[in-house]
């Protein structure tokens, strides 16, 4: 019966489901995330001089990025631009000279950490550098 009434009602049932699809589209224009802009956001020559300052002084691209309201690939352009040498990351892998080197820091009680941050590398590639020369130094049985 209440669906008969409400076929009955076309006006009312029309209002009303004009007011229900208002309520929802704005519901829903609220919740939706600002779209990303296509083009990067244009940084002020003051702007790129700090952003070079705290890179040179430590501050990552990730925490640039975030800070300046940008994407980070665009703060390494800007960087790269400036004439910054940008630091490409954690290393790959290590030579036999620098595993010597970390050997020897080891044994002079050098902390894994402390190796690992100077080889910007992780503890346990440390620890595979060690073992790597320790295996060279250990006489093979055959």
């Amino acid at each position: 019966m209440g669906i008969l009434r409400l076929y009955s009602n076309y006006e009312w049932a029309t209002q009303r489901l004009n007011e229900l699809l208002l309520r929802t589209s704005k519901a829903t224009r609220a919740r939706k995330k600002p779209a990303a802009s296509v083009r990067a956001k244009k940084l002020t020559t003051e702007q790129v001089d700090e952003l070079c300052a705290s890179y040179r002084s430590g501050l990552s691209t990730y925490k640039l990025a975030e800070t300046y309201g940008v994407r980070r690939d665009q703060i390494s352009i800007m960087l790269k631009r400036a004439g910054v040498t940008v630091d490409p990351g954690p290393q790959t892998k290590l030579t036999r000279a620098q595993k010597e080197v970390i050997f020897e820091l080891r044994q002079s009680g050098m902390s894994l950490r402390k190796i690992a941050v100077k080889f910007r590398v992780s503890d346990n590639t440390v620890l595979k550098a060690i073992r790597a020369v320790e295996n060279e130094k250990s006489p093979t049985s055959e």
